[in-house]
């Protein structure tokens, strides 16, 4: 992670940012109010939110492979569930954002590339839960953990298959073609995105949507997003750094310095 490259990001976030009244688009518009502006808790969020805060007090170890480009914050191989569950989760606007998103759009078909702990599958599973969700995670450990999470919590539309993402993948999105919502997490490296990128389009629905984690993590990564815009099938762009959204496509950073102020200006704001 570039702290000098995601302070640049941000500094053009920040000068090119705009509010909601420049969002001409009526499914955007709409999107952006109910999943992201005046989005409300329920006894669903209430009840995960307090599961989440569980998991980050674990003390519980296990064996972590790594297939993607690797942590900048900690490298060892024992780690803890709630350490680990701290390391990679988010803010609990953007835990919500993940529900509502799903409770907005309503997919039918959810791919997961990157279980972790379990933390984004179960907000999404529980958005909607007539959706179908697998979820794909490279550590063994890890998809037992999240798999065993998501049962406590009585989530019965969700699954993980454990291994590499490219060993799974080709298998995965045959089975939920057409696929409407793609979350794309674990391998923060240009290459792979792009590739991902160009997969889910070939398995994906009139509106899918793709959701990309951390697209400011490196000055690789945001290239990818860059490309990403500038594919032959985007026509709308919009941004808030942390989530951005190409027509139907949701592209999620992650936000390099403290947590913002809801009565900071910059807030929410989007750009476009």
């Amino acid at each position: 992670m570039s702290f000098k490259h995601q302070a640049s990001a941000y500094i053009q976030y920040l000068w090119k940012a705009k509010n909601e009244h420049s969002v001409h688009s009526p499914f955007l518009f709409k999107l952006l109010i109910h999943a992201f502006y005046k989005a409300k808790s329920n006894s669903d969020l209430e009840a995960l939110d307090t599961w989440y805060k569980n998991m980050c007090q674990s003390e519980e170890s296990f064996q972590f492979e790594d297939f993607g480009a690797g942590s900048h914050i900690n490298k060892a191989k024992t780690r803890q569930v709630g350490e680990f569950t701290r390391a990679v989760g988010k803010p609990k606007k953007y835990r919500h954002l993940m529900y509502h998103l799903c409770a907005q759009l309503q997919p039918k078909s959810i791919l997961e590339l990157g279980s972790a702990t379990g933390v984004s599958g179960a907000y999404m599973a529980k958005g909607y839960s007539s959706s179908k969700l697998i979820s794909i995670e490279g550590s063994t450990e890890l998809a037992q953990i999240a798999s065993r999470e998501w049962n406590k919590l009585g989530i019965k539309n969700a699954s993980i298959k454990s291994g590499e993402f490219n060993v799974h993948l080709d298998s995965v999105l045959s089975e939920l073609k057409p696929l409407d919502l793609a979350y794309i997490d674990g391998n923060h490296q240009e290459e792979p995105t792009l590739a991902y990128f160009e997969k889910v389009l070939e398995y994906g629905s009139d509106n899918l949507t793709i959701i990309f984690d951390d697209i400011y993590w490196s000055e690789g990564m945001t290239k990818a997003w860059e490309k990403i815009k500038a594919h032959s099938k985007v026509r709308q762009s919009v941004d808030v750094f942390q989530m951005g959204v190409i027509l139907f496509i949701i592209v999620k950073g992650h936000f390099p310095f403290e947590e913002a102020n809801a009565k900071d200006y910059y807030y929410s704001l989007i750009i476009k």
